[in-house]
């Protein structure tokens, strides 16, 4: 394969799009549908991962070695989850690659809520209050004083450095909870708790940066499950309506990482005003800090509507499959496009007829085995679902006899339907299909 990268640089040869992230699954698919030869880095390296990939290592970011690289000269390199707690790794491969994303300072800016606290402002966009390790340790009398001014009057989370997909966001019940944190010096930092909707948000910026609007979805931490619906056919606007309940594990979910993601419902309709804002504020991130193709924001919409950013992940994201399947598009193609690859060609890709989509990740209740059984019903409710509609059903498909012990994830459902109702019961027949406790 070969690809221009503006009129500089050639790339005649392509060995491998080096994907790199915890679950590059989903990203891989979609290289797959551009024809693309993919080298999968991942840490789980489920089968449909395997089916579409050229090479797969199963590692984990923090044991991937820069080194087995380096006997490769024409490699393209795409950031998965999880890649943005790597700046190191990422610079190295900067160095000697294409690495098409940000990194460096950049990286290190978008990152960081005190830089975007401006530019959020500027865009009409409000930003909670956050106070890094550094800033609460550093500081001998600021730990007594918040303590004594903040609770319990502001609820607070802490976020733990080198962590993604909620995992090591835990809630700040009391004093207790922060004076641990302080006292075994945890890299992290504190944020204030905002109520409301948890959004995730998907723009394209071209490399001119100007900002793309795709859409966005709810997402469903793991301590909320949708376990039925509004009887409703208003389609995506009454997203609001569908009846979010908490459960435990025993039903598939984890209460442990109470943030941890567990899937995405949608897409939801936001007023253009607040589109406008939220594509305000992703051109103004370009401007400061060069961020370009897939720009993820993650925001809390309060019962004023008003928009909390909570963080910008750069690089593909859990819900972008989604997007794919809604609009009938390649992101993969527009994300390398804005980074030079001006000769990649989308393929027609299946738009998705029905207008709400489901992602919800199943989580072992106990000790449980992925069997046989389960597998060749998977490939074949897949293969139906592929006839059918263009796209699989379930994802990230483990291997024959493979075990999880409680609490770890074992599969994705990918549904769509017209309606909530139908929704639910499309999920429940799944279930049954392969008998799964709902």
């Amino acid at each position: 394969m070969i690809l221009r990268f503006g009129s500089q640089q050639t790339i005649e040869n392509l060995e491998y799009v080096v994907l790199l992230g915890c679950s590059v699954r989903s990203l891989a698919q979609s290289c797959d549908r551009l024809s693309l030869p993919v080298w999968a880095i991942d840490q789980f390296a489920d089968s449909d991962c395997r089916a579409v990939a050229r090479k797969v290592d199963q590692l984990e970011l923090k044991n991937v070695p820069s080194n087995i690289f380096s006997d490769y000269s024409s490699l393209i390199f795409l950031p998965g989850g999880g890649t943005e707690n790597y700046p190191q790794l990422l610079n190295e491969l900067g160095g000697n690659h294409l690495w098409c994303g940000v990194r460096g300072v950049d990286l290190e800016n978008i990152r960081n809520l005190n830089f975007l606290k401006p530019l959020a402002e500027e865009a009409g966009l409000r930003v909670p209050r956050s106070f890094a390790h550094q800033t609460l340790t550093e500081a001998k009398s600021f730990a007594p004083e918040f303590l004594q001014n903040e609770f319990p009057r502001s609820r607070w989370i802490w976020k733990t450095a080198e962590q993604g997909g909620g995992v090591g966001v835990s809630p700040i019940l009391n004093q207790t909870d922060l004076e641990y944190l302080l006292r075994i010096k945890a890299e992290g930092y504190l944020q204030q708790y905002i109520a409301g909707q948890p959004l995730g948000a998907t723009i394209i910026i071209t490399a001119a940066g100007k900002a793309e609007w795709l859409g966005a979805y709810r997402l469903l931490p793991a301590s909320e499950k949708l376990t039925n619906v509004h009887l409703s056919n208003q389609g995506p606007q009454s997203l609001d309506q569908a009846r979010i309940l908490a459960i435990d594990v025993q039903d598939g979910q984890r209460q442990d990482y109470p943030f941890l993601f567990s899937g995405a419902i949608g897409p939801i309709m936001l007023a253009p005003q607040k589109i406008e804002a939220l594509l305000q504020f992703a051109e103004r991130c370009h401007r400061e800090t060069n961020i370009r193709g897939w720009f993820q924001i993650d925001f809390i919409l309060d019962e004023e509507q008003n928009i909390w950013l909570l963080e910008i992940n750069p690089r593909w994201s859990a819900t972008m499959e989604l997007h794919e399947r809604y609009h009938g598009r390649s992101l993969v193609s527009p994300h390398l496009h804005a980074w030079g690859a001006e000769s990649l060609q989308a393929s027609n890709i299946a738009k998705e007829p029905r207008p709400i989509l489901l992602k919800e990740v199943f989580y072992a209740p106990s000790h449980f085995v992925w069997t046989e059984s389960h597998l060749e019903k998977a490939l074949r409710r897949n293969r139906q679902s592929i006839d059918a509609t263009g796209w699989p059903m379930i994802a990230d498909i483990p291997t024959a006899d493979q075990e999880f012990d409680r609490g770890m994830p074992v599969f994705t459902m990918l549904q769509a339907a017209e309606s909530y109702q139908q929704l639910a019961i499309e999920r429940e027949k799944l279930f049954k299909l392969l008998r799964i406790e709902a």
